[in-house]
């Protein structure tokens, strides 16, 4: 239902849940932003489209 998908990912952990909502927002032609860039998983990695840290830094970029 969002727009936009934004993965609190705090220290680059993502869980299956997270995978799995990944999938449906790339089915769904979402962009994906994260706060961490430090995921090891591969496919994870290339699903997000940027990392940004701060709320404020993700508003301006939607603005």
């Amino acid at each position: 239902m969002a727009d936009v998908v934004y993965i609190y990912n705090k220290d680059g952990y993502s869980g299956v849940s997270t995978t799995m909502e990944l999938g449906c927002a790339v089915a769904l032609n979402k962009p994906i932003y994260a706060l961490s860039d430090k995921d090891d998983e591969y496919c994870r990695k290339v699903l997000i489209r940027e990392t940004i840290k701060t709320p404020k830094q993700l508003y301006d970029k939607l603005k």
